[in-house]
């Protein structure tokens, strides 16, 4: 993924949808926002994604989708716990 490695607790795929429980991007958490959820599906199924959920707050660093790579930040943000994809 553009230099980085997606990594999932577990996985499970129906005929319509990919799903990633547990993202990790290089071993960090995922902010939970709309440019991180879509660049993973693109990557990961080359579709959109179709819901995204998460809690608490990020560990420090975490990796956000700066819009050509991921990139490390501090701010305070929701961790991605799961990721719906269409296929």
């Amino acid at each position: 993924m553009r230099g980085a490695t997606l990594t999932c607790a577990s996985t499970t795929t129906t005929t319509s949808t990919a799903t990633c429980n547990g993202p990790k991007i290089n071993g960090l958490d995922v902010r939970l926002d709309f440019p991180e959820a879509t660049a993973i599906c693109n990557f990961v199924t080359g579709q959109s994604f179709i819901s995204a959920s998460g809690s608490g707050t990020a560990a420090n660093p975490h990796v956000i989708w700066n819009g050509t790579t991921w990139a490390l930040s501090s701010v305070s943000a929701t961790p991605m716990l799961n990721i719906n994809c269409n296929r």
